[in-house]
């Protein structure tokens, strides 16, 4: 507080006698009375001063009655605004306040944040001398075929006729990978983890193996055919056979697909019981009486 007096020292007030505290209330007390009368004075003889200067207007009965309701009531004495009472302050007790601890916060700035503050200023005493002059090139990449087939599709399918299309069914197949894809698959994962140590040192030897006669036959082919007399040929009619599949191609099909498509958790465990029959007396006799 701005206002505590510098008597108030340590939480103790250095109290003065009483005689000296009474004498200088009084004489404050004279000092503003004192001035209270001189300012009623001043604005008295200012408001004499304009009642001489102006003439006075005739008052309406409202106005009238305004006036006696205002001189009847008693004048209220004007309360002014002495000093602070710090008796109270400098009298508090320091027992009744509790104990607390500042605790001072210094957020240090990150590295993080320093280069970025350090940023603008090396940008801006950078020494441009040693910059290189480049040279701009704008390069516009045409469009391949491609491209250009690619953006012209949604607008060849938006010009398809509806009507035109046929209805079709999708089916869904989810196919189980065989246990060649599955070998597949892990082959590269198992090759990375093999051990090096275990492989043995091998010579590459490159062989240049020549065409036999039927390989260079059959590149010939071709050319010759080209090259052939169509005068010599005779007119044959071709026969379209298409060799329909049987019961039995189907049906291996059909085994094909559902063994793939087949849940190995739906079967159930079974323990393989083996059994070596004995022969019996009749059998025993038969090969005896085709032995004889």
């Amino acid at each position: 507080m701005a206002s505590i007096n510098s008597s108030c020292v340590g939480g103790k007030a250095k109290k003065k006698p009483e005689s000296e505290n009474a004498e200088s209330a009084a004489s404050s007390g004279e000092q503003q009375q004192k001035q209270e009368e001189s300012k009623t004075e001043s604005q008295q003889q200012q408001q004499e001063e304009q009642v001489q200067n102006e003439e006075p207007a005739p008052e309406s009965p409202a106005q009238e009655d305004a006036k006696d309701t205002s001189e009847s009531k008693p004048e209220e004495p004007v309360e002014m605004a002495s000093k602070h009472d710090m008796s109270e302050v400098c009298g508090f007790e320091k027992s009744n306040l509790k104990e607390t601890q500042t605790d001072e916060k210094q957020n240090l700035p990150s590295k993080e944040q320093i280069v970025q503050e350090k940023v603008p200023q090396d940008a801006a005493n950078y020494d441009h001398s040693k910059m290189k002059h480049v040279d701009t090139q704008e390069k516009s990449a045409l469009p391949s075929k491609d491209d250009i087939a690619r953006e012209k599709v949604p607008m060849q399918a938006a010009s398809v006729s509806k009507e035109s299309l046929k209805h079709v069914e999708t089916k869904e197949a989810n196919e189980l990978p065989t246990p060649s894809d599955i070998a597949v698959e892990k082959a590269p994962m198992e090759a990375a983890s093999y051990p090096h140590d275990k492989l043995k040192h091998v010579e590459t030897k490159e062989s240049h193996n020549l065409p036999t006669q039927q390989d260079i036959a059959v590149q010939r082919a071709p050319v010759e055919a080209a090259s052939y007399e169509h005068d010599k040929l005779k007119h044959v009619e071709v026969q379209e056979k298409g060799a329909l599949p049987t019961k039995e191609d189907l049906a291996q099909e059909k085994t094909i697909e559902e063994i793939n498509l087949f849940r190995k958790e739906s079967l159930k465990r079974t323990e393989t019981q083996e059994k070596n029959t004995l022969p019996t007396t009749e059998t025993i006799e038969q090969e005896k009486a085709d032995e004889s």
